[in-house]
């Protein structure tokens, strides 16, 4: 509910983006305001909860992963992923430095 949410502020701040530089200007006003902020915290929350259920249900439900014949405990799964995903988002951050 959150993410299709989201995606429709950013679909109506596209759109507001091709209308021209007012209404660029009038997106970015109503971001400014307190409810907006607020909206974008709860979408925040809402995605760090989610993350961490997703990460913590996928050694339950992924085939048995052994390495030199013993079980590969769950924490060391659920590591892998917080450590794939911080790698993932530095790479964009850096990138999107990298472009502005």
């Amino acid at each position: 509910m959150f993410v299709g949410a989201y995606a429709a502020v950013l679909v109506w701040g596209l759109t507001a983006l091709a209308s021209g530089p007012e209404a660029w200007a009038g997106w970015l006003a109503a971001m400014r305001q307190p409810i907006a902020l607020l909206f974008h915290l709860a979408v925040l929350v809402a995605a760090c909860w989610h993350t961490a259920t997703w990460f913590a249900v996928a050694p339950k439900t992924m085939p048995p992963m052994r390495i030199a014949g013993r079980p590969l405990p769950a924490r060391a799964i659920v590591a892998g992923q917080y450590v794939a995903a911080a790698l993932v988002s530095a790479g964009i951050l850096f990138a999107a430095g990298a472009m502005a």
